[in-house]
C-alpha cells in the first residue's frame, strides 16, 4: 500500500509493486520527466502505471466530481452510437498518450484517448482528454443505472476508463502491450469503480 498526501488530503494506492523503477514512484518520476517507460520492465499490473501516474499528477482534492456544474443536461441519446464507435477500435494498439477527439494517435488509443474519441465521433459529446478530468466531468450514476455507453472508471483519482456496454463489461484500452478490447469490469484492480454518464448540454 503506497500513501500519498496530495493537497492536505490521503490518497491510498494499492500498487503490488515494490521495485520503485517498475513501481508507481518509478512512473510518477517518468511522468515528471516526460519519459517513456523502458521496454526492459515487465508489466505487472492490468492497466498502464503511466496512467495511475498521470492521475495521481492531476488529482486536486478540491474538486466536487459532481459533473455539469451550471450546464443544463438533456437526455443521454447517444449511448448506442458511443458503443458502435468503440467497437470498431476493437484490436487497435494500446498507445500511452494516443488518441484524442479526431481518432488514434501515435498508432493507437490509451484509455482516455479511446472515450473521448468514441464520445464525440458517436454521440457529438465533447468531454476531456485525461481519466480523472473526464470523471470530474461526468455525472456519477450507481452501478444499478448505469447503461451501454455510460464510462466506468477505476480510483479516486481515477487512473483508467472504460465504456459499459452492459451485462458487466466495457470496452477499453488496456495497458502497453495490448489492444483494445471487451472484458469484465470487475477484470480491472485496484478500485474504487465508479460509472460517470456524458449528456449533451446547453448553456444554463
Amino acid at each position: 500500500m503506497t500513501l500519498l498526501v496530495l493537497g492536505g488530503g490521503i490518497v491510498m494506492v494499492w500498487t503490488g509493486i515494490t521495485d520503485p523503477e517498475n513501481g508507481l514512484v518509478g512512473e510518477i518520476g517518468r511522468v515528471l520527466r516526460g519519459e517513456k517507460r523502458p521496454d526492459s520492465l515487465k508489466k505487472k499490473t492490468s492497466v498502464s502505471g503511466a496512467d495511475l501516474a498521470s492521475a495521481i499528477l492531476a488529482y486536486n482534492p478540491t474538486d466536487s466530481g459532481t459533473g455539469t456544474g451550471g450546464a443544463v443536461q438533456t437526455d443521454f441519446q447517444g449511448g448506442g452510437g458511443v458503443v458502435s464507435v468503440a467497437r470498431q477500435a476493437i484490436g487497435t494498439q494500446y498507445v500511452w498518450g494516443g488518441g484524442n477527439s479526431s481518432g488514434p494517435t501515435k498508432g493507437g488509443f490509451d484509455c482516455s484517448g479511446l472515450t473521448q474519441f468514441a464520445y464525440k465521433k458517436g454521440a457529438g459529446i465533447d468531454i476531456p482528454r485525461t481519466t480523472e478530468p473526464q470523471r470530474l466531468k461526468s455525472t456519477r450514476i450507481s452501478a444499478s443505472q448505469a447503461v451501454s455507453g455510460d464510462a466506468v472508471f477505476f480510483g479516486a483519482p481515477a487512473y483508467h476508463v472504460g465504456i459499459y456496454i452492459g451485462g458487466g463489461q466495457m470496452i477499453h484500452a488496456p495497458h502497453t502491450g495490448a489492444k483494445v478490447r471487451i472484458e469484465k469490469v470487475s477484470n480491472v484492480q485496484p478500485g474504487p469503480i465508479t460509472y460517470g454518464r456524458f449528456q449533451k448540454t446547453v448553456s444554463a
